[in-house]
């Protein structure tokens, strides 16, 4: 009975993590696919355990079976489009796509008029049978000749064809980004870190060789030994927890063990991680920024660092210091150019009319920060007014407004400077 119990351990994971997501994970790019990615595959394992499930009666596995052989293709597809948003390489849905829904589908509805005509009754009787011999006795009419190849050999086509497609996806993607094995090595063993594209990669790969595994096996096989089944569910559910929790991290460029972990520990103490130091002081309009800001500087671009010169206090008294902070001030808060995507110390330099040695020196000893955690502050400063004012607007929608190339980006940025996510800073302000 509790091997029974553990076969459905996949489906009863995926559902747990569509759970997780809906309620705390941040609202990235790859947000509503990876939920609606795992509602299908809350429903494709279960059909996968009801086949394995000697308790399975023969309606139940007529039913599951049909509906896998509608989702299991799909879901080739959809791992190739989650695994292509997340190394922000999909540009558009192309007919490939496309004819990957149809397929299934037009498959599922010609399954449906052949079932009719056997007789719902006769029919799971046959697959019933059909699952361990075949031809079975009694049933050598057209109508189950058809479905037994729609069932088996179409179904299997069209899965063997989705499998070469994501194999050839994730070799031009290993070359492409030139991830390697030994990356992944050095991200288990050494505590390296990784791109969230690369370890997605290799945990999408994981689950398509336990999948190929399991499918080669027949039905009576895994009736006669439990115990298999049971081993290949506890692998199954240990990769999908593994993709579900990397895929928390989409929006991070590199990740290692100890960063996610501290990370989803520190989500739940409410802790910001050591590893994302976030700014002191909180803002709460974009013109209280003008006041020095304390912050742990990270490091920043060549072009952008400081330029060290002797006296300095001359420099912070001098007219010149104040003429050129109150032209930036004015280009920043006055324009609002902290808006715009891209914008560098240099364009803010031009806009305020002086060189751009002389807004770096300004930066540092003006607000206490370097130019990109300047901005920064400023950003999220109007991204918490139009969080407010704006409740129904997405992530995407927020971080467009506010001049974020990205979700992602305005998550970290965000997280980084007042402790918690966007969605829990909303959840404390009433909304």
């Amino acid at each position: 009975m509790l091997n029974q119990l553990f076969i459905f351990m996949p489906c009863a994971i995926c559902a747990f993590w569509a759970l997780i997501y809906i309620l705390i994970a941040p609202r990235s790019r790859t947000y509503r696919m990876v939920v609606f990615y795992l509602a299908m595959a809350t429903v494709y394992f279960f059909t996968d355990a009801c086949y394995e499930c000697a308790m399975t009666s023969p309606q139940l596995l007529v039913i599951t079976s049909i509906i896998a052989q509608l989702i299991g293709p799909m879901m080739l597809p959809m791992a190739i489009m989650y695994l292509a948003e997340l190394a922000e390489t999909r540009r558009r849905i192309s007919a490939i796509y496309v004819m990957w829904v149809i397929l299934p589908v037009m498959v599922f509805c010609i399954e449906l008029v052949f079932m009719f005509l056997a007789g719902p009754s006769n029919a799971a009787d046959f697959i019933e049978k059909a699952y361990n011999v075949y031809p079975v006795p009694g049933y050598t009419g057209l109508e189950y000749q058809f479905l037994y190849t729609l069932m088996v050999y179409v179904y299997r086509i069209l899965l063997a064809i989705g499998a070469t497609a994501f194999i050839s996806y994730i070799i031009a993607s290993c070359i492409r980004h030139k991830y390697s094995l030994a990356g992944m090595r050095d991200f288990i063993f050494r505590g390296g870190s990784v791109s969230s594209a690369h370890l997605e990669i290799f945990n999408f790969t994981m689950l398509l060789i336990v999948s190929i595994a399991k499918i080669s096996l027949l039905r009576e096989f895994y009736i006669g030994h439990q115990f298999v089944a049971t081993v290949f569910s506890i692998i199954t559910a240990a990769i999908i927890c593994q993709i579900c929790s990397s895929g928390l991290f989409a929006g991070r460029d590199k990740v290692s063990i100890d960063t996610m972990w501290d990370a989803l520990r520190n989500n739940v103490s409410g802790v910001v991680p050591s590893a994302e130091p976030k700014l002191s002081v909180e803002v709460t309009e974009p013109s209280q920024v003008a006041g020095r800001i304390e912050a742990q500087p990270e490091s920043t671009p060549a072009e952008e660092q400081p330029v060290q010169v002797t006296g300095i206090d001359d420099f912070q008294n001098s007219d010149e210091y104040r003429n050129a902070k109150a032209a930036i001030e004015s280009a920043l808060l006055g324009q609002k150019m902290y808006l715009t995507q891209g914008i560098t110390i240099q364009d803010v330099a031009a806009k305020a009319g002086i060189d751009r040695s002389t807004a770096a020196r300004v930066f540092p000893l003006a607000y206490g920060v370097q130019f990109n955690d300047y901005i920064g502050a400023l950003r999220i400063a109007d991204a918490k007014q139009y969080i407010l004012t704006h409740p129904a607007d997405t992530q995407e929608q927020i971080a467009k407004a506010c001049g974020f190339p990205s979700a992602s980006s305005f998550n970290n940025t965000f997280k980084k400077i007042t402790g918690m996510t966007p969605r829990i800073w909303t959840a404390t302000q009433g909304h």
